[in-house]
């Protein structure tokens, strides 16, 4: 009784929280027990995981049913978790030897949930979500935000079981609160094993800023123990443009290491870059200048901040390039190190009536964004012509 009423429970399970999640937790008020039929059930009242000043977790109330019988045999077999208004910050630190999730219990019911990811400098909210999961089966609704755009999502799925041979779907519904950008995904094939993932296949469709696209992903894969995201090849198709990515490798966990084999193909991209806010000077023939947009080559660098392509080769209307590319988006600021074989200047021009002269090259910006050598075999511009030119342009 003394060891009920100095709060022995609470400090026993606070301490067993705070070695499995590797975070300060508090409780507040003793954990209360009751017995239902062959399972125990706990109810935590105020449960907070993580700092004081910024909790990663915390829960008003949850409720959880622990099957007796396991339990008397040393196995911890949750039947039934509720949580009541959770709030949620992510990501989480890395703790231990990631081996993976526990199990999932065989039924879960979340209610009013609220969710806060901070991924490089940007966050998504998720807020009024509904969550259940019952016999592999799961569902969720609720609305999300990031910077600048708004909306609401909906998931349904067949989770697949990790002791038996099997393969469960997936389906993702996010549309937007303002104009028709909406996004639908449909994932097949998928297997588990423990905390690991494998997605034989991910198809999409959807519109973004009035354009119309579809989604194709291989052989999707995630690794818990790594926090790694691979994808043998992934294709994102819209009219008038196209961008393809083999043996893709993400870790999610900082620094972020990315690899790719990229292929882009653009038409017209003076106005994919209108849709993008960037409005580029009036050119004498802007659809010879830039179309088609071609780029291809190894990715290899730290998402989202920063990456490079080695091997690099392109084309910009009828102008191709090869050789290095360095992209930090911190910026922006772009480093190249390339070589053009021929290059015509008249199409990037300003245009210019018959009559006048050749003209003067149009100014460049005070603050540039691009810095770096360029070796150009032949240029030309107007009646002249240009040999072995190196253009040297530094911040």
């Amino acid at each position: 009784m003394l060891f009920w009423l100095a709060r022995g429970p609470r400090a026993l399970l606070v301490q067993a929280l705070g070695a499995a999640t590797g975070q300060p937790v508090r409780l507040a008020a003793n954990p209360h027990f009751f017995l239902d039929r062959d399972a125990l059930g706990i109810v935590l009242d105020g449960l907070v995981v993580g700092p004081a000043a910024e909790p990663l977790l915390q829960i008003p109330r949850l409720q959880l049913e622990i099957a007796l019988p396991a339990l008397f045999h040393g196995r911890l077999r949750l039947r039934q978790v509720l949580a009541d208004a959770p709030r949620i910050r992510g990501p989480w630190p890395t703790h231990g030897s990631g081996t993976g999730l526990p199990p999932l219990p065989q039924a879960l019911l979340v209610r009013g949930a609220s969710v806060q990811w901070t991924q490089a400098g940007r966050t998504l909210e998720l807020t009024h979500l509904n969550l259940g999961w019952q016999r592999s089966r799961l569902y969720a609704r609720g609305q999300w935000s990031v910077a600048g755009a708004a909306g609401y999502l909906a998931v349904a799925a067949r989770w697949p079981s990790a002791s038996r041979l099997g393969h469960g779907q997936l389906q993702l519904t996010v549309r937007s609160s303002q104009g028709a950008d909406r996004l639908h995904l449909q994932a097949s094939g998928l297997q588990r094993a423990g905390a690991d993932l494998h997605m034989a296949r991910l198809v999409g469709r959807g519109s973004w800023r009035g354009r119309e696209f579809s989604l194709n992903l291989e052989q999707l894969a995630w690794q818990a123990q790594s926090a790694r995201l691979s994808c043998a090849d992934s294709r994102l198709r819209t009219a008038g443009a196209a961008l393809e990515l083999r043996d893709f490798q993400l870790g999610l966990r900082p620094p972020q290491p990315v690899e790719a084999q990229l292929q882009m193909w653009v038409s017209r991209p003076q106005l994919l870059a209108q849709g993008f806010g960037i409005h580029l000077p009036p050119m004498a023939n802007a659809h010879k200048a830039l179309d088609p947009l071609r780029l291809e080559g190894s990715v290899r660098g730290h998402w989202p901040a920063q990456w490079s392509m080695d091997g690099a080769r392109g084309q910009v209307g009828k102008t191709h390039f090869h050789g290095l590319l360095r992209a930090r988006l911190q910026g922006p600021h772009l480093d190249v190190d390339l070589q053009i074989p021929k290059l015509d200047l008249d199409p990037y021009l300003p245009r210019s009536s018959p009559r006048a002269g050749p003209g003067q090259l149009p100014a460049l910006p005070t603050r540039w964004p691009v810095q770096g050598r360029i070796e150009i075999g032949q240029l030309h511009w107007k009646s002249y012509t240009a040999r072995g030119v190196v253009v040297e342009i530094r911040p």
